[in-house]
């Protein structure tokens, strides 16, 4: 169960820069807690709290490839008043309901989102720039 206020709640997407064509492209979600409590929140990694989007160069949306049925375990985390969590992953896969998605992408210049669902809100991260060479 959620609890404090989900609203209070903001993100950031950390990428590298650079990656190679084909290299994985490690990366991390980081969730702060700008309110006055403590938030209990879904974990980024359980199915739909966490969505990737990308975007070429003329911003068109790139769509993730299917990558296979999934099943995670619900988990919470939780987050006090003014703190932050640093979610890692090695690459750009989420999951949706039930599948693993993600992004093999060419080389070229994209710009990539990230979508943290925690329970009853939404939180959107900074447009990050990510070169594949």
């Amino acid at each position: 169960m959620m609890t404090g206020d989900l609203d209070e709640l903001s993100i950031s997407l950390i990428l590298p820069e650079k990656v190679k064509s084909g290299a994985l492209v490690p990366g991390s979600l980081v969730v702060t807690n700008q309110g006055q409590t403590t938030v209990k929140a879904v974990d980024p990694g359980y199915h739909g709290a966490l969505n990737l989007v990308v975007f070429s160069p003329t911003w068109d949306q790139v769509f993730p490839s299917y990558m296979g049925k999934i099943h995670i375990a619900r988990s919470e985390v939780e987050i006090a008043a003014g703190e932050s969590k640093s979610f890692a992953f090695n690459d750009l896969v989420f999951t949706t309901g039930t599948a693993a998605v993600g992004f093999r992408l060419p080389p070229g210049v994209y710009y990539v989102a990230a979508f943290y669902h925690p329970g009853f809100t939404a939180v959107v991260s900074a447009v990050k720039t990510l070169v594949v060479e």
